[in-house]
């Protein structure tokens, strides 16, 4: 679990960094730099959502449907695990 987390925050470290390069491109009148850093930091940060949303899928846990002793049927039930 914890590979997720890393890739994450890193991801939306790197998002933040080139984010704040971005701007800094910007008052410098690099408007070429600019335009490609923005780009590139919201990959970044669209990279760290993707990896957020896989770390809570692989927290996420189903059960199948399964049927008791009384022959009832039970539905799938999804739980989450605790990192």
């Amino acid at each position: 679990m914890t590979n997720y987390r890393r890739l994450q925050r890193t991801c939306m470290t790197a998002a933040v960094a080139l984010g704040l390069l971005a701007l800094a491109a910007l008052l410098t009148n690099h408007i070429g730099v600019f335009g490609v850093l923005i780009i590139v930091s919201v990959l970044a940060g669209e990279a760290s959502d993707r990896a957020y949303r896989r770390h809570q899928l692989a927290r996420t846990v189903c059960c199948p449907t399964w049927e008791s002793s009384d022959r009832t049927v039970h539905g799938r039930h999804c739980t989450r695990r605790s990192t």
